[in-house]
């Protein structure tokens, strides 16, 4: 699980896109992305992995990893 997370975190950290890589990790939980805001907060709180990914995408950790990989000077 770990290596999982830390594949994440990096695919976002260079990426920046969280939407996509919420709805990839969702798709792939085999979940139906909801259209509605309140379904897919719904969605993203029931798969772990979706709401870690969320979490770290607003941690100032993630900032700075974009930083050090110069994607966000």
């Amino acid at each position: 699980m770990a290596i999982s997370e830390l594949g994440d975190r990096a695919a976002l950290t260079l990426t920046g896109d969280v939407p996509s890589a919420v709805d990839a990790l969702l798709k792939i939980a085999g979940h139906d992305v909801p259209a509605s805001d309140s379904g897919r907060l719904r969605a993203i709180l029931e798969n772990r992995e979706a709401w870690a990914l969320v979490r770290f995408a607003i941690d100032d950790a993630h900032f700075e990893a974009r930083t050090q990989a110069g994607v966000d000077p």
